[in-house]
Formats: C-alpha cells, sequence, structure tokens
C-alpha cells in the first residue's frame, strides 16, 4: 500500500512539474485592455509571474492572500501569474471580512458583504473555486453569533 501510493504520488507530482515546465513567464496579449489590471504595470505583473511560477517549480505548493493585501492586488497579481498553470500544481486560500484601510469599513461580517468579497476574489484571482476561504481576524466581529449566522 505505501509503496504503490507513493509511486503514484511521485508520477502525479513528475506530471505536474512537466506540466510548469510548459507554462513560461510570457507578456499579456490584452494587458493593455484588462479592466482588472488597470492599475498594475506590465512590469509588476511579469515580475509576478516569475516569482510565481519560480516557486511552484521549486515545489512550493500552497498560496495563501487576501483582498486585505494591497486591496485586491495580490489576488490580481496572482490571478495573472496563475494563468496558465495548471489548477491541480497549486492549493489557494483566500480570506474575507477584512477589507478597507479605513478603520470605520475595515471590516464587514455580514453574509451579503462575505458572499459578494468571496466572488470578487474568484474574479481577480481568474479562478472557479479557492480550496480554502478563512475569516480575516475574526476577534473583530461584532459577536460570535455573528460569525456563526453571517459569516459561516
Amino acid at each position: 500500500k505505501g509503496q504503490g501510493s507513493g509511486l503514484a504520488s511521485a508520477t502525479a507530482q513528475d506530471d505536474t512539474q512537466k506540466d510548469l515546465n510548459r507554462v513560461a513567464p510570457a507578456a499579456d496579449a490584452n494587458a493593455q485592455n484588462d479592466g482588472w489590471f488597470a492599475e498594475d504595470s506590465v512590469a509588476d505583473k511579469e515580475a509576478a509571474k516569475e516569482i510565481v511560477l519560480t516557486a511552484l517549480k521549486a515545489g512550493v505548493n500552497i498560496i495563501d492572500t487576501a483582498h486585505w493585501y494591497g486591496q485586491g492586488r495580490s489576488e490580481r497579481m496572482l490571478g495573472y501569474a496563475l494563468d496558465g498553470v495548471p489548477r491541480k500544481a497549486y492549493y489557494i486560500t483566500s480570506k474575507v471580512c477584512r477589507y478597507e484601510k479605513d478603520p470605520r469599513y475595515m471590516f464587514d461580517f455580514t453574509f451579503e458583504r462575505t458572499y459578494q468579497a468571496g466572488l470578487d476574489t474568484l474574479k481577480r484571482l481568474r479562478l472557479t473555486y479557492v480550496d480554502c476561504f478563512q475569516v480575516h481576524d475574526p476577534e473583530f466581529a461584532p459577536s460570535v453569533e455573528m460569525l456563526l449566522a453571517e459569516t459561516l
């Protein structure tokens, strides 16, 4: 049992590595017309793609992000960097409930905002799913009841 599953795992890793080797950093043909990246420079996007591909090829396969990291920029850059990378090559997590820099609007644990934030994250990442959504700083929620009733 151990040898068989290890062998299958090694074969899957080899296949994933071959897939990753086929993905090369390249300029986005639609870079000037892509509204989701309007404020991100081509140089920044290419640097992000190179860093992410290098990390994946080195065996890093868990990526963590959040809207809070650059108010969506981290997710946008990762969406660009991961374009064309086989989805089986990585796991990705993001966070909800912490959004704005202004402390008055920083947190929102409501169902509506949490749901919309999940959809926005998927759009910025250019994905149909993430492996895990986490609640960012749940200790700032108005109550545990709200977390249980609305956020989760």
